[in-house]
């Protein structure tokens, strides 16, 4: 039976990417890591298995207008965070997305804290991207205590349209040592 030896200074192998290359996402990037903590921090008292957390992106010119705004309602309360445009480093909208001027995504509020939350608070960078589809992507570069930072990505899959009736839902979390010579547009 052929046995592999892993050396210690061997790099793991690549992950790759649940987007394809090539696909027209939305993403945003924030100048601060710690301004998507402080985002999903405001519904950490919201997290229940039934409350929806609706995420915006829309086309923001000025500095001072929202880009990424963030609801969730219960049936008590409800919630709502937007960062302007200015507190991005960058900020993309897909070209279908730019043509009617925004894209609103579903999401179980708790699928998204369990998977972006601690990643975020530890995170010295954060992107947040978005395929056609509604599939979230946060990526994070956390610091080790190694020489080495750690890479993070934590997938979460939308909320169906109403009209089909049905509901996926998963969060998958991917770790990997992160090099600076590898880029992932941070």
């Amino acid at each position: 039976m052929p046995c592999k030896n892993f050396v210690l200074e061997e790099a793991p192998a690549a992950i790759n990417s649940i987007f394809a290359a090539g696909d027209a996402l939305n993403y945003f990037r924030p100048a601060q890591a710690d301004t998507w903590y402080l985002a999903l921090s405001e519904f950490a008292d919201f997290d229940a298995p039934d409350v929806v957390l609706r995420i915006t992106l829309q086309a923001a010119a000025m500095a001072d207008e929202p880009a990424v705004v963030l609801r969730a309602q219960t049936v008590n309360s409800d919630a709502e965070v937007e960062l302007h445009r200015g507190s991005l480093e960058e900020f993309e909208l897909a070209p279908s997305a730019a043509a009617v001027g925004a894209v609103t995504h579903s999401y179980h509020l708790s699928g998204v804290l369990s998977s972006s939350l601690r990643a975020a608070k530890d995170a010295k960078a954060v992107k947040v991207r978005f395929n056609s589809e509604g599939v979230m992507s946060s990526q994070f570069i956390l610091r080790s205590r190694g020489q080495r930072d750690l890479f993070c990505e934590a997938l979460v899959s939308p909320l169906a349209e109403p009209e089909s009736g049905t509901v996926r839902f998963s969060t998958q979390v991917k770790r990997k040592p992160y090099s600076a010579d590898e880029s992932i547009g941070f």
